[in-house]
């Protein structure tokens, strides 16, 4: 999935990340790491983001991927617009994002020169070497590794359907006593064994479900309709003008010092 890339959304993107997932971080050769990002990639002035160069944002998801996910969640690098900054090929992209991220060893797992593609469009009659097969080939033997493999109960499969049947009937979240006899009927015996499916199946973005406090007691069903939700909350800086005893926080959460 392409995660949303407006400012807005920053907030809801571990949703999103998961250690039962490989990602593709794509970099825009014709920009260097420390040229300012345009400003209308984040909207709204004020926040951490306002001012941050490619170079940020290129330790933001590789730091977001490391505290999200497994600690050597495979990410390949997609270097594009070749044909605009022709002196990059793999190696020399490659190079220069571990001299970015300064060797760190916790960053520097997630990363691999074979997974390094560089990528762009023939212009002025220079052909550029085609990498897409070279990616294909890449994103196939990751998704085929061994790490991926878990076994779970078949009867966990009952699980999932009766989570696309919820969304089918618009249900945005059920609690996990109801859950429970959904999946499970009467057979009580099975009830314990719904944090483990939903922990799957959170890790595998079908459901969300943080196992903290009230939390534990409800399961999001339509992870779009709660992204969507909080989105509308976070972009509107008018909501909570009128509320005094949290208006501070308002302000707080807008400056970009206190990160």
């Amino acid at each position: 999935m392409d995660l949303g890339g407006q400012c807005a959304y920053y907030a809801c993107h571990q949703v999103y990340l998961s250690r039962m997932a490989f990602y593709l971080l794509v970099i825009d050769l014709s920009k260097t790491f420390c040229e300012r990002v345009d400003l209308s990639v984040c909207e709204q002035e004020g926040t951490m983001f306002a001012d941050w160069t490619y170079g940020d944002y290129l330790l933001f998801w590789l730091r977001s991927i490391h505290t999200y996910c497994d600690n050597d969640s495979p990410v390949i690098i997609v270097g594009t617009h070749l044909d605009k900054n022709r002196k990059h090929n793999s190696n020399t992209l490659y190079n220069s994002i571990l001299d970015h991220i300064k060797y760190n060893k916790h960053l520097k797992r997630h990363l691999d020169r074979e997974r390094c593609f560089v990528l762009g469009f023939e212009s002025n009659d220079v052909s550029i070497p085609d990498a897409l097969s070279e990616l294909e080939t890449c994103m196939a033997l990751i998704a085929g590794d061994a790490r991926w493999k878990e076994t779970i109960p078949t009867e966990w499969i009952r699980c999932e359907v009766v989570f696309r049947e919820l969304r089918k009937t618009k249900t945005r979240m059920c609690s996990v006593t109801e859950l429970s006899k959904k999946c499970f009927g009467e057979n009580k015996e099975k009830y314990s064994q719904l944090g483990d499916v939903l922990k799957l199946f959170n890790d595998i973005g079908v459901v969300l479900f943080f196992k903290e406090g009230i939390l534990s007691e409800t399961v999001i069903i339509d992870i779009q309709w709660f992204v969507d939700s909080f989105k509308n909350i976070i972009a509107d800086p008018n909501h909570v003008r009128d509320i005094v005893e949290i208006h501070q926080d308002w302000l707080d959460f807008y400056r970009p010092d206190i990160f």
